[in-house]
């Protein structure tokens, strides 16, 4: 009985430990390296920005106590050779990702987690909950979602009190590029009582001729790289239509929209409502 006590109390600390590592979702990462940027965000905004050992370029900045990111390539290519000097439990890749990336690091035996482009706001919600089960942070997730939900659909009334509006967005200048149907962009557009002239298309590539025989009431210019201003000088030339008519041509931020994290991306779905709606 003395030896049997001897193994079974010597069990609890490594049960301990077992509890600790995993969540009642599965096991935590603690060395995740994301190639996308809006996973990263979110993983920041959960409380697990230490968790991340590697990121891109244009992942955002963690400013935390233990920040040990290092930059292993951009959103579409990756340095194979960094990730797996890193060792980390998890690489995170998105649809933007060269597959032949993909295939390299799936032959080094390292663990991959692919996120596809969302097609809805739904998809956002339910990555969140997913990032949240892989950070080992799924009660703040469901939070954030829970949260998010009620204030998209407190959003969407409020936006229901106004006449829809045709919109035209831009997130390309060459060539021109807009949000088609099925697209998460589209879906949001929607939910703030806007009517998106390409949300009838399943191609993004657009051109001027169309934008101006559909004749949108507000023009939505995506900043990249400091092109926003320029690009409205351009569409006032085309003075048959509405926006410009209007003066209902506004900048948005690549970053808040283009990175959609919560809670950060239903607050900016709100302030664009209440511009367009003005």
């Amino acid at each position: 009985m003395c030896s049997i006590n001897v193994v079974y109390r010597g069990a609890i600390p490594l049960l301990i430990i077992f509890v600790i590592l995993i969540s009642k979702d599965g096991f935590s990462y603690e060395k995740i390296v994301s190639l996308v940027p809006s996973v990263t965000k979110q993983i920041i905004l959960l409380g697990k920005g230490d968790n991340i050992v590697g990121k891109t370029t244009f992942c955002p900045p963690y400013k935390g106590v233990n920040d040990k990111a290092k930059i292993v390539g951009s959103a579409v290519e990756a340095n194979i050779e960094k990730i797996y000097h890193l060792k980390p439990d998890l690489v995170i890749l998105g649809s933007l990702n060269n597959s032949r990336d993909i295939e390299n690091l799936k032959s080094l035996k390292l663990n991959v987690k692919i996120f596809p482009y969302p097609k809805s706001l739904e998809d956002i919600f339910q990555q969140t909950l997913e990032i949240g089960k892989l950070v080992n942070s799924y009660e703040k997730a469901l939070t954030l979602v829970k949260n998010s939900r009620e204030k998209l659909s407190m959003i969407q009334f409020n936006a229901k009190k106004h006449t829809p509006k045709k919109v035209f967005i831009q997130i390309g200048v060459k060539p021109l590029f807009t949000a088609p149907k099925g697209t998460y962009i589209d879906d949001a557009l929607t939910k703030i009582n806007l009517i998106n002239i390409a949300g009838d298309t399943s191609n993004g590539m657009f051109n001027k001729e169309i934008v101006i025989s559909r004749n949108p009431d507000i023009i939505l210019i995506m900043d990249m790289g400091g092109i926003g201003k320029n690009e409205i000088s351009n569409w006032k030339k085309f003075t048959s239509i509405n926006a410009v008519k209007n003066n209902k041509i506004f900048i948005i931020d690549a970053n808040k929209l283009g990175s959609y994290a919560l809670p950060e991306f239903i607050d900016y779905i709100e302030e664009i409502a209440e511009i367009v709606h003005r």
